[in-house]
């Protein structure tokens, strides 16, 4: 069985429609993890909150680890107040995913009994690096998303912690303390109105002559393609990589997304990269694990095996 973990999730989804997805996973048999937590804004956090205890039930009944997931920007009071939350709900009871380096003020006050694992966006990308978070006592990385292949691998190589990579989703970019969406709309962020409801895969922005660039998601900018690396679990596996995260897109047929990812066998992947099991409008991309341009999509010959 592999290990195929579930981010957070990053965009604004009704209150039911968490609960709903959250479900529909926890039926999953190739999930090891589920990763909760509202890490964009803090102004969303009431949307998981409403449900957490039965999303808790749920995904316990199930045998999935819980991991809660920390803000990944931390700079005023009301993001301050998410971020100590979110440790409180972690409690020791459940693993915590660390996404700004301000969490670990927190973490020094009382240490952490359960497993703690440093997220994508603290920017390890040296083994020096891995190597002060190891001496924090963290157990698991989820890389950067624009990692090379040959930098991934070196890493593993190390064998320091668990290594997790995002196989499928829209790349995060970068964050602001300015909302995008507030913006679009012309209202001030503390009073969006929840506008980024309207667009709960992030909305996407096309350049002037009219192809997909980016994606905003309230004060997250994204890439317009969805990275998809679920043809090369096989060969990540093999150098060392532990753990597959996908990303939450509410686009995405579930069902034909975890097929692909269960036709991985000794006899290979039947199908090409971009597959059939997303919507139209979905275009696919691997550049960043090729080291070529992130928006590129790199077509993979041969047969690939666990």
């Amino acid at each position: 069985m592999k290990n195929i973990t579930i981010g957070p999730i990053l965009f604004c989804w009704k209150a039911n429609e968490i609960l709903d997805f959250y479900y529909k996973i926890s039926d999953r048999e190739e999930i090891s993890s589920v990763y909760l937590g509202e890490i964009i804004c803090e102004t969303r956090k009431n949307f998981l909150g409403k449900n957490l205890d039965k999303i808790l039930q749920r995904l316990a009944d199930s045998k999935k680890e819980i991991i809660f997931s920390t803000p990944i920007l931390v700079n005023d009071e009301e993001s301050l107040t998410l971020l100590s939350e979110t440790v409180a709900q972690a409690g020791d009871e459940f693993a915590l995913e660390i996404n700004d380096l301000s969490a670990l003020a927190l973490l020094t006050e009382k240490p952490r009994k359960n497993k703690l694992i440093a997220g994508p966006f603290l920017n390890i990308y040296s083994e020096d690096t891995l190597k002060f978070f190891q001496e924090k006592n963290f157990n698991r990385v989820c890389l950067p998303f624009e990692l090379p292949k040959k930098s991934i691998f070196a890493l593993a190589e190390k064998n320091l912690m668990e290594i997790e990579i995002m196989i499928f989703g829209r790349v995060p970019l970068a964050i602001s303390a300015r909302c995008f969406h507030a913006k679009l709309h012309n209202l001030p962020r503390d009073e969006c109105k929840l506008v980024c409801l309207n667009d709960p895969n992030g909305l996407s922005v096309q350049s002037l002559d009219g192809q997909g660039f980016l994606a905003i998601n309230g004060t997250q900018t994204l890439s317009h393609s969805y990275n998809n690396l679920i043809k090369n679990i096989p060969e990540m596996s093999r150098q060392g990589v532990k753990y597959f995260r996908i990303s939450p897109h509410n686009s995405v047929n579930l069902d034909q997304l975890f097929d692909a990812v269960k036709n991985f066998s000794a006899q290979g992947f039947a199908g090409e990269l971009a597959g059939n099991f997303a919507s139209e409008d979905i275009k696919f991309s691997n550049g960043f694990y090729f080291e070529t341009d992130g928006c590129e999509l790199v077509e993979i010959k041969g047969e690939t095996e666990l």
